[in-house]
């Protein structure tokens, strides 16, 4: 059975929160303000450790919240441009779940792992997915790379 990293990637690995008024763009239903994130981290360290962790047998994923309070047409736009972002910046993730705003991420619909390691900012997030044997955390913060490189 496999080993499986799922990143979040609001504030995780793509770089919401320091956008300009991102909150009220994202209200008005700003198209391209998702697809025009810059990475939170340094990219080509994240895409060699990412590589390395693939290598190691770890399989890479994506779960990742809709924005809420916006319409359905704007769900599928946001949904759209993540899944161009994912292939830009870190095109070896192929799987990319979408839950709506708020719902526990172990809800997502994936193929079950012996060991499941979920890379979020959100302390509460990480804290409902953690389990005494099958799912870890790592809070994603300035030391996530780092972070990951324990995991070689």
């Amino acid at each position: 059975m496999a080993k499986k990293i799922f990143f979040d990637m609001d504030g995780t690995i793509a770089d919401l929160y320091n956008e300009e008024n991102w909150l009220t763009r994202l209200l008005n239903e700003e198209k391209g303000l998702f697809r025009n994130l810059k990475p939170m981290h340094d990219k080509d360290r994240l895409t060699k450790v990412i590589n390395d962790l693939i290598e190691l047998g770890f399989e890479i994923e994506i779960i990742t919240w809709t924005p809420k309070n916006v319409t359905q047409e704007y769900i599928k736009i946001v949904e759209e441009e993540k899944k161009e972002w994912i292939q830009e910046h870190f095109p070896m993730i192929k799987n990319i779940h979408f839950l709506a705003y708020g719902i526990p991420k172990q809800k997502a619909k994936y193929k079950k792992a012996k060991l499941e390691i979920l890379v979020d900012d959100n302390l509460e997030v990480v804290e409902m997915w953690n389990t005494p044997k099958q799912r870890k955390s790592i809070i994603a913060n300035h030391n996530l790379i780092a972070n990951l490189q324990t995991l070689f």
